[in-house]
């Protein structure tokens, strides 16, 4: 019973994970393209790396000057970083706790 539920939501954050990354991707390549900074490479920069590539292009964008942005696509980038900082916490209880249980 444990495992199986286990299993279920594991598939349930898996297609969660896979939409909130894609949305991050377009997002990201969407912003970039907005602000004329190469699109495809940020968004190939953050394919290959994931969560790393969002911080480096957060990071990257903060020395630029936002007068021309509207503000909630900032907030849409910090909700894609806290994500996947949760998901990465979630990853490391989960499997932890299915190696306590065998």
């Amino acid at each position: 019973m444990y495992l199986s539920l286990m299993i279920m939501l594991s598939i349930i954050l898996a297609i969660i994970s896979i939409i909130v990354s894609i949305i991050s991707y377009v997002y990201i390549y969407l912003d970039a393209k907005q602000k004329n900074e190469e699109p495809v490479l940020w968004l190939i920069v953050v394919l290959f790396s994931g969560i790393i590539g969002v911080i480096v292009y957060v990071i990257s964008q903060r020395k630029k000057t936002y007068e021309n942005v509207n503000p909630k696509y900032l907030k849409y980038l910090k909700f894609f970083i806290y994500y996947y900082i949760a998901e990465i916490i979630f990853g490391i209880w989960y499997f932890t706790s299915i190696l306590a249980h065998y």
